[in-house]
């Protein structure tokens, strides 16, 4: 995957990610650890599907192209998630963050 496609890939991600992942992580302390760990899925799972939109219409005629950044995506949507769960896991147990 060409550097430009990259960062347009991590820029798109970012932005289908950022509104979502602040209302997962934000809101009231002592907030239910199924509840939290369940929206971190749900972020995944929306990250998913932009993945396909996002690369289908990056590479509409080049299917190798569209699998590979749809690979890298969706890599970065499980890594978002993993990152989220901790955060839920910080929570549950009282610990603070590293990022609000």
């Amino acid at each position: 995957m060409r550097t430009g496609d990259r960062i347009l890939c991590a820029a798109l991600l970012a932005a289908a990610l950022a509104l979502p992942a602040s209302l997962v992580v934000g809101g009231e302390s002592g907030r239910d650890f199924s509840r939290c760990n369940n929206g971190c899925v749900v972020l995944r799972q929306n990250c998913d599907r932009q993945c396909q939109i996002d690369c289908k219409a990056m590479f509409p005629n080049n299917a190798g192209g569209r699998q590979s950044c749809q690979t890298a995506c969706k890599d970065a949507c499980v890594a978002e998630e993993k990152e989220c769960k901790l955060i839920c896991k910080a929570e549950k147990n009282e610990e603070t963050p590293d990022e609000p």
